[in-house]
């Protein structure tokens, strides 16, 4: 009979230590929730392990999160504000006053389920915390010395800075590459994409389509003959110079569409394709993208 020193707290079962701050036996070694555990307590053989089953529920309930509610990693990111640790205080208090979310994700039980609820937000929390640090890091480490521009695209010609540069016809993947490594770089030092959630990048995206609906209006004026008087460069007074800033903020809205799209973890490509696709089988039209 094998005289077993300590008890696994994720299946109960008996071990020896075969390395140090071994805290699970061999079989669980390699479960997810083995890694949260990190060096945790080691519960000798005869000692009355009371937080065990408390500790298997919360991570169990992290785990169900994930799978069955689909709040990965990406998803937690985009909660920047602190939702995750206000939601675990709601249920911890079983008072949602300062709820996060909408009210239908706002599911209370009895007072111990709230509590493990609570400590799965918790602990989901603390892994974005840890991310976002380190992305941090890795955004810093990257921004010190910038890497040279190399244009991947080789095509057609474009003035750029009276210089001509032979690029190609624009693909999404392309759009998202670079858009997304220029949006890192210019906002490195506070995380960058995720340094804004997704209220600030859609009232930045509106801004730009209200740019062209106003551009579109003085093009309506012009148009229409109607007096068109603006100061500076917002001086609007021609069809061309309309058209030519309304080609601009379409070029701006897009740009934060992708950003949008990114921050979501979407791809602008599938929701166009999606959209479209749908739309003409609903009207029985034969195209599609």
């Amino acid at each position: 009979m094998t005289l077993y020193h300590y008890l696994c707290p994720l299946c109960g079962g008996g071990f020896n230590m075969t390395y140090t701050n071994q805290i699970v036996c061999g079989s669980c070694r390699n479960k997810p929730e083995a890694k949260a555990l990190g060096d945790g307590h080691m519960f000798v053989v005869g000692e009355r392990p009371s937080g065990v089953k408390a500790l298997q529920d919360v991570i169990a309930e992290r785990k169900r999160q994930i799978d069955a509610e689909c709040w990965s990693s990406d998803h937690d990111d985009q909660y920047v504000n602190g939702e995750l640790a206000q939601a675990a205080a709601c249920y911890a208090a079983c008072d949602p006053n300062r709820w996060p979310w909408p009210w239908k994700w706002w599911k209370p039980n009895t007072i111990r389920r709230n509590l493990v609820k609570a400590g799965a937000l918790i602990l989901a929390e603390i892994e974005r915390i840890d991310r976002q640090a380190k992305k941090e890091k890795d955004m810093t480490a990257q921004s010190s010395v910038p890497p040279p521009f190399e244009n991947p695209l080789v095509g057609a010609s474009v003035a750029e800075d009276n210089v001509n540069v032979k690029v190609a016809p624009l693909d999404f993947e392309v759009l998202r590459q670079t858009n997304l490594s220029r949006c890192n770089r210019w906002m490195a030092k506070k995380g960058g994409i995720n340094s804004w959630d997704i209220n600030r990048w859609a009232v930045a995206c509106l801004g730009e389509a209200g740019e062209m609906c106003n551009a579109i209006k003085k093009l309506n004026r012009v148009e229409d003959e109607y007096l068109n008087i603006n100061e500076g460069d917002r001086q609007l007074d021609t069809k061309e110079k309309a058209i030519a800033k309304i080609k601009q903020e379409i070029g701006d809205t897009a740009v934060y569409l992708d950003l949008i799209a990114s921050r979501l973890g979407l791809n602008l490509e599938d929701c166009i394709r999606e959209v479209f696709n749908n739309k003409s089988q609903e009207y029985g039209f034969p195209e599609r993208l």
